[in-house]
């Protein structure tokens, strides 16, 4: 096990060894019930106990895993799946018995099974410390608003108020944020609104126009599925702690590229808590005012919106894909997937240097990304 062998290779007697491994538990233990205490789910908080379980148990067996396997399913994560791997490193416990006449295996071995292990937990639970910080978050009421931002919008987008009211019903507020669109817009039964182009500027402007604890953000070419209200509904009283939710995406057409781009959405919001917004967000109110409030910037609004609301709570992905067009994906594959890549990465790398500095190289990768979007931008939602 990490803890023993680390302290053992040390020189210290193993009553010394065991006593530290038992503290370490203790207080291990402790502080998760004071962030189940806080808000932490249930779910969460038997990983993190089982997790400090084997991390202090003096001896760690491949088949301890099954303790965790049932919470890995519900919540897949980015630590349990690196050390399901590694621990393959395991058996060559077998193949020392065989070759040198004893079971087991040296350092290398188990640096092998669980450095690999830490830093994924260490990249995981990056902001796990500041989470146990906020402020305890009173219970709110659940009472949706959705906000649509939209540029030159086609009829889709009457088919999608449409399906919104059929299971939202007529009292929840829809506002919808115009960015400037040459075409007319939807008319009764939604709240219309007028902001500056870009779609983070507009969902800024969106979530400022209304004061609904829990904001939804869809994109104007999805399709919600059946049953996507009762399910965000019953999401917020499982996860209590979460400040953002995300439904998840599956496109209107499928191909080898865009299955490439739904699994690899979904992983990084699973192992990195980061969410696009076509994957369809709903935030908390409460969680973002406290992050410092919504990005207004023109790009990448959604990946400084995830990064701020993973400090203040948990990030959950829900798996109700809502569908979206593939048409911008139809030409020209490869290059529009480098330049989405390159320019998450570029943004990501300006937000060390400051989230005024990222704000500003937003502006610059707009442009970018929507090299005749000031003048001809004639597609749905942007």
């Amino acid at each position: 096990a990490p803890l023993h062998t680390l302290l053992a290779s040390t020189g210290l007697s193993l009553e010394i060894v065991r006593l530290l491994g038992t503290v370490t538990f203790g207080i291990c233990a402790l502080t998760i019930c004071i962030a189940r205490w806080r808000g932490m789910s249930l779910i969460d908080a038997c990983l993190w106990m089982l997790g400090a379980l084997l991390v202090c148990s003096p001896i760690v067996h491949f088949w301890y895993l099954s303790w965790l396997l049932p919470f890995v399913a519900l919540r897949p994560s980015f630590a349990w799946t690196t050390l399901s791997i590694t621990m393959g490193g395991y058996f060559i416990a077998w193949w020392t018995q065989a070759h040198a006449g004893w079971w087991g295996f040296g350092h290398g071995i188990a640096a092998t099974i669980w450095v690999p292990w830490f830093i994924a937990g260490c990249v995981q639970n990056r902001c796990f410390p500041a989470r146990l910080k906020v402020t305890r978050l009173a219970p709110e009421t659940f009472r949706p608003c959705v906000v649509l931002p939209v540029l030159n919008t086609g009829p889709e987008v009457e088919v999608l108020i449409s399906r919104l009211r059929s299971e939202m019903g007529p009292a929840p507020e829809i506002v919808i944020v115009d960015g400037g669109s040459t075409t007319e817009l939807p008319e009764g039964g939604v709240r219309v609104i007028h902001a500056k182009r870009g779609r983070g500027n507009q969902i800024a402007a969106g979530i400022a126009a209304t004061e609904a604890p829990w904001i939804l953000i869809v994109h104007a070419d999805s399709i919600p599925p059946p049953g996507w209200l009762a399910h965000l509904e019953q999401a917020t009283r499982i996860y209590p702690d979460a400040s953002l939710l995300v439904f998840g995406q599956r496109f209107d057409r499928s191909t080898p590229g865009t299955l490439l781009l739904e699994i690899l959405n979904e992983m990084r919001v699973i192992l990195s808590e980061v969410a696009f917004g076509d994957q369809t967000m709903v935030i908390r109110r409460s969680a973002m005012n406290a992050a410092g409030g919504f990005p207004a910037q023109p790009l990448m609004e959604d990946v400084e919106a995830s990064l701020r609301l993973a400090s203040r709570g948990q990030v959950i992905y829900l798996g109700r894909e809502w569908t979206l067009s593939a048409r911008k994906w139809s030409g020209g594959f490869m290059r529009r997937f480098g330049l989405v890549i390159r320019l998450v990465a570029t943004y990501q790398l300006a937000r060390l240097k400051g989230s005024a500095h990222a704000a500003a190289v937003s502006e610059k990768m707009y442009l970018e990304y929507y090299p005749e979007a000031p003048m001809n931008e004639k597609t749905s939602g942007q």
